[in-house]
């Protein structure tokens, strides 16, 4: 039967229906598109003719695709980090600190910080850190650079009245408009210096223009009272160091109880500085202390202000500019140098002050002021 049927198969197969002949459903979009198996599939899987050829190498040179074998996380080499939780021992931290500039030594590594270590790697005493720094300056001498847009500022406008002047008259409107953006940026360039200098202002630490050995009539020095046990120099030592580093100032006098000068640190006159100059012996620091302790009683009788700070009557006496300098009377004091420009005496508890002057007008800004007051406040 089955054989009568492939028979009767084999004849029809060249036959084809009459609507595959001719047609819409002639076209070959309406071909049947699904292939037989033995179309892409000769062989079964269990019965291929030719057998895989699997390479095999050592093991140390087969790639391993299994993940446990590189999860880090089951082998891990490293401990979990562990918190250091044993009290800081502060005693011995600040007995490692510097007490003299000589003391602070500086790494490289550490980008030129301090460091109470003396061990290798740091600069040597003789040592300088050579900083290279590019800035454009004119190079005339005792004229500021910062004032340079201002002197722009005022060839433009010269110009400017010159072109007016000589210009057609009545003046056009295009030129009329002209002048004027031109006088608006002769504003700008006028006030500008001013304007750099009030950002400094707001920024402690940052608007520094010159430093403590440049000051007129100043000299450096480093100078703590003999008498004092190494606790209470350390503290001073870092004290005044603090101010100068992150302050506007250029020189820090402090005075305890009973108006006793205990440290002077910075630029400090010349005439009350003597030869003390650097960290100093006892016998020139001593001359600079007693100036100051001078400089402070007389200011105390000359002035009410001062003397209102001396006694804790008032807190804070600031003196912004010269001027205010010279209505208090401390201008004329031997500490302070011709190139200070402005100073505040801060009082101390037990009728103590500290002395903070500043190389520019304006140099302590509120935030700085405050910090000067909370430091007054540890003495």
């Amino acid at each position: 039967m089955g054989s009568i049927v492939k028979a009767l198969g084999g004849i029809f197969k060249g036959f084809k229906k009459p609507w595959e002949i001719t047609g819409l459903t002639s076209t070959v979009d309406y071909l049947e598109y699904m292939p037989s198996a033995s179309d892409y599939r000769k062989h079964s899987p269990g019965s291929q003719p030719v057998s895989a050829i699997v390479p095999h190498d050592i093991p140390a040179l087969v790639y391993n695709t299994r993940y446990y074998g590189r999860d880090f996380r089951r082998n891990n080499k490293y401990t979990a980090r562990v918190v250091d939780r044993t009290p800081l021992d502060v005693d011995k931290l600040v007995a490692s600190m510097p007490l003299t500039p000589e003391d602070i030594k500086f790494s490289p590594a550490s980008g030129g910080g301090g460091g109470a270590s003396g061990g290798g790697g740091g600069l040597n005493d003789g040592d300088e850190l050579d900083v290279a720094v590019f800035r454009f300056t004119l190079g005339i001498p005792g004229f500021d650079d910062s004032l340079v847009p201002r002197v722009v500022g005022g060839a433009a406008a010269a110009l400017l009245a010159l072109n007016h002047v000589l210009g057609a008259q009545p003046v056009p409107p295009a030129q009329e408009r002209a002048e004027f953006l031109c006088a608006l940026l002769v504003a700008l360039c006028v006030v500008t210096p001013e304007i750099e200098e009030r950002l400094k202002q707001v920024l402690p630490g940052r608007g520094r223009q010159q430093a403590a050995e440049a000051v007129d009539g100043a000299a450096r020095v480093f100078v703590l009272a003999e008498r004092l046990p190494e606790a209470d120099k350390r503290e001073l030592a870092w004290l005044t160091f603090a101010l100068l580093k992150n302050a506007n100032c250029c020189g820090v006098v402090v005075a305890l109880g009973g108006g006793e000068v205990v440290a002077a640190r910075g630029a400090i006159g010349s005439g009350a500085a003597g030869g003390a100059s650097g960290s100093g012996g006892s016998g020139g620091g001593e001359v600079v202390l007693d100036a100051a302790a001078k400089d402070l009683a007389r200011g105390a009788a000359a002035s009410a202000d001062v003397a209102a700070v001396l006694r804790g009557q008032r807190q804070q006496l600031w003196l912004p500019d010269r001027a205010a300098m010279a209505r208090a009377g401390v201008d004329s004091w031997a500490v302070v140098p011709r190139g200070a420009q402005s100073l505040l005496l801060q009082h101390v508890a037990g009728g103590g002050a500290l002395v903070v002057l500043g190389d520019r007008p304006r140099a302590l800004p509120g935030k700085d002021r405050s910090w000067v007051a909370a430091l007054a406040r540890k003495l």
